[in-house]
């Protein structure tokens, strides 16, 4: 996620096709979105309708930690 939003944000054109995968990159944006800055996003939603139709869709949430580590060791 910290590679993408990296060169979504500051990468040229050729770090664009070397580093970023569009299937990937669609994936991710309902939380990558979040992540970048309204400018960077309305460039990148602008340019790809994919994109722009994932606006409305939540981030994906994080797994929920296990507090429960199992019997502790005597």
């Amino acid at each position: 996620m910290s590679l993408y939003r990296t060169v979504l944000a500051e990468g040229m054109r050729k770090d664009l096709s070397a580093l970023l995968n569009r299937d990937i990159l669609v994936g991710s944006w309902p939380t990558l979105r979040t992540l970048v800055s309204t400018t960077v996003r309305g460039v990148w939603e602008d340019r790809i309708s994919e994109l722009r139709a994932l606006a409305d869709v939540p981030p994906a949430q994080p797994p929920a930690r296990r507090t429960d580590q199992g019997p502790a060791a005597a």
